[in-house]
C-alpha cells in the first residue's frame, strides 16, 4: 500500500462517490498505514451509502479493536454477523476483541463458530484455531492451547505464528527444549521477525543458555528492520507469568556489559550496552555505544556496521 493507492481511490470517489466499495478499500489502504482515524471514516461513509455491507462493518470493526476500542468493535462485529451469520471472520475478530477484554470463554465460543462456519477456508481455520489457542492459554490450559497449535500447522504448515505460539505455550510449562525447538522453526519460516528471537533467547536464558541467549537478543534488533514494532507488539496476546520478554532480555544484557567492564573488556561491554539500548529503545545512546565499541576495537566490525547502517 502507498500513497498512490490512495491518489487511486481518491480519484475513483470522485468519479463515482456513492459507490461504497471504494471506501471501504480506502478504508483498507489507511488500515494498513496505521491511519485508523481515517479508515474508520471510509468505512462510516460506505455504511452511510449501504446500511447491509457486512464488509465495511466487519473491517470498521478490525480498526476499532486496532485502537483499543473493543466494546465498539464487539459492537460492530454484531451487526456483520447479523448481516451475513456465516462471517467467519467476524466471528475470530470478535472473538479477539473479547480476549483483549479478559472474557476468554466468550472468545472461545466465537473462535469455534468461526471454526465451524462453512464460509471459511485453510489460512482461516489455521488463523482462528491460533487465536483459540491464546485464548485456552490465558485460561491456563496449555495443553489445549499446543493441540490448537498443531491443528494449525497441520492446515498451514509454513505458519510461523503457530509455532512461536507453540514455543510460547511451552516455555509457559517449563519445557524449553520443545520451546526452542518450535521458536526455531517459526524463525526459519519467518527471519525477520524480532520477537520470535526475542522468545526463543528468553528461553536459553531459562535454561541456562546465556550464550545463545545473547546471540538471539542481539539478531533481533541487528536483523530485524521492524524490531521496534515488534516489540510494542509482543503482548498482542499476553498471558505468560513473570517478567515482560523485552525487561528480561536488557536485564541479561546489562549483567554482560557490566561483566565485560569489569573484565576490562570495554569494546565488549560497549557493544552489549548498545544492544540492550535498542531494546528501550534509544537509538541515540546505542549509536554512541557501537562507535565506542568500534574505536575500542570490537572482534566483529560488521555486526557493528550493520547496527549503525539501521540507526540511520
Amino acid at each position: 500500500m502507498n500513497n498512490q493507492d490512495i491518489r487511486d481511490l481518491d480519484e475513483a470517489i470522485q468519479i463515482n462517490p456513492k459507490n461504497s466499495t471504494n471506501y471501504i478499500n480506502r478504508g483498507d489502504t489507511y488500515a494498513a498505514k496505521g491511519k485508523y482515524d481515517q479508515a474508520i471514516a471510509n468505512y462510516s461513509r460506505a455504511i452511510e451509502l449501504k446500511p447491509n455491507n457486512a464488509r465495511a462493518y466487519t473491517n470498521r470493526g478490525f480498526v476499532y479493536a486496532a485502537k483499543g476500542d473493543y466494546d465498539q468493535a464487539i459492537t460492530d462485529h454484531d451487526k456483520s454477523i447479523e448481516l451475513k451469520p456465516n462471517n467467519a471472520r467476524a466471528y475470530t475478530n470478535r472473538g479477539y476483541a473479547y480476549q483483549k477484554k479478559g472474557e476468554y470463554d466468550q472468545a472461545i465460543v466465537d473462535y469455534n463458530r468461526s471454526i465451524e462456519s462453512e464460509s471459511n477456508n485453510a489460512r482461516s481455520y489455521a488463523r482462528s484455531y491460533t487465536y483459540r489457542a491464546f485464548a485456552y492459554a490465558a485460561k491456563g490450559e496449555y495443553d489445549q492451547a499446543i493441540a490448537d497449535c498443531n491443528k494449525a500447522i497441520k492446515l498451514r504448515p509454513d505458519y510461523a505464528t503457530a509455532y512461536n505460539a507453540k514455543g510460547n505455550f511451552y516455555t509457559a510449562k517449563d519445557e524449553y527444549d520443545q520451546a526452542i525447538a518450535n521458536y526455531s522453526i517459526a524463525i526459519k519460516f519467518a527471519p525477520d521477525h524480532a520477537k520470535i528471537y526475542l522468545n526463543r533467547g528468553n528461553s536459553y536464558n531459562k535454561s541456562n543458555n546465556q550464550d545463545k541467549a545473547i546471540k538471539d537478543y542481539d539478531n533481533a534488533v541487528r536483523l530485524c528492520p521492524n524490531y521496534v514494532t515488534d516489540f510494542l507488539n509482543h503482548s498482542f496476546h499476553k498471558f505468560l507469568e513473570g517478567k515482560d520478554a523485552v525487561e528480561e532480555a536488557i536485564e541479561l544484557l546489562k549483567s554482560v556489559s557490566d561483566d565485560y567492564y569489569k573484565s576490562g573488556n570495554l569494546a565488549a561491554a560497549a557493544y552489549y550496552r548498545g544492544v540492550s539500548l535498542l531494546f528501550l529503545p534509544n537509538k541515540i545512546k546505542a549509536q554512541r555505544c557501537f562507535e565506542k565499541a568500534r574505536d575500542e576495537g570490537f572482534e566483529d566490525n560488521t555486526k557493528i556496521d550493520m547496527h549503525l547502517e539501521n540507526l540511520k
